[in-house]
């Protein structure tokens, strides 16, 4: 599955998408892997600065 930023942003909580909002432009389109209920997405970088993802809901997901 891969990270939507349009169904993040219809799907995800408030203080989930303020927290976020500096890095959706970045997670869209990015690879997802599901290990049951919730996904991680172990690497990416914003401004030179390494993070990850976890959790990650299917509902943020194409």
């Amino acid at each position: 599955m891969r990270f939507s930023k349009k169904k993040f942003l219809e799907n995800a909580p408030k203080d989930i998408r303020r927290k976020l909002k500096d890095h959706v432009d970045i997670l869209d389109g990015m690879g997802v892997a599901f290990d049951g209920k919730w996904g991680l997405i172990p690497q990416y970088f914003v401004d030179g600065r390494e993070y990850y993802l976890y959790p990650v809901d299917k509902s943020w997901c194409v």
